[in-house]
């Protein structure tokens, strides 16, 4: 398992997180299960469970992470709510 950190800028804000995962797409399905309702404003208990089925049903709106051209490690990933999302592999230890 490895740590990543998700960046979610999201209408004018930079929310962090991070997440233990095996894949940067493990690490995706993880991150809103660690986000608490009212974390991010306008993303109430509603949004989050939303968020959290869309991400885990792999759902046409949501977009795959995709590596970052000439980065190692980073991936970009569009939101369902909008906004850029990126996942970094911060730790990779084994």
């Amino acid at each position: 398992m490895s740590t990543y950190t998700v960046i979610w800028e999201y209408r004018g804000g930079t929310y962090i997180k991070q997440v233990t995962a095996q894949t940067a797409e493990l690490a995706l399905a993880a991150w809103p299960q660690n986000l608490t309702s009212g974390e991010i404003p306008g993303i109430g208990t509603k949004r989050l469970a939303s968020l959290t089925k869309k991400i885990a049903e792999g759902v046409d709106d949501f977009y795959a992470p995709v590596m970052l051209t000439g980065l190692t490690n980073a991936w970009c990933a569009g939101m369902l709510y909008g906004g850029m999302l990126n996942i970094i592999k911060t730790d990779t230890s084994p």
